[in-house]
């Protein structure tokens, strides 16, 4: 895992961390990390139309307010 570059972390991001979090226990934790994959490659996708980039918007405020749940005292102290 040293010496990557930024291509190969987007690589790690949106489709290898998914799969290996499809093991993990605390299914709300995954559920949140799949939802981050799904923006960030749909974000970096080759053709994004703004109707396509409006339902992605949607969906990560949703995304970003289970995270404000999940994780609440790291979204407070900043």
């Amino acid at each position: 895992m040293f010496n990557l570059k930024i291509h190969d972390c987007h690589i790690l991001m949106q489709n290898l961390l998914p799969i290996t979090l499809k093991v993990a226990k605390d299914t709300d934790v995954v559920d949140i990390i799949f939802a981050l994959s799904d923006f960030f490659k749909e974000l970096c996708a080759k053709d994004l139309s703004i109707k396509k980039l409006d339902e992605i918007g949607a969906n990560m405020v949703i995304t970003l307010c289970k995270m404000e749940k999940m994780f609440l005292l790291a979204f407070s102290q900043s």
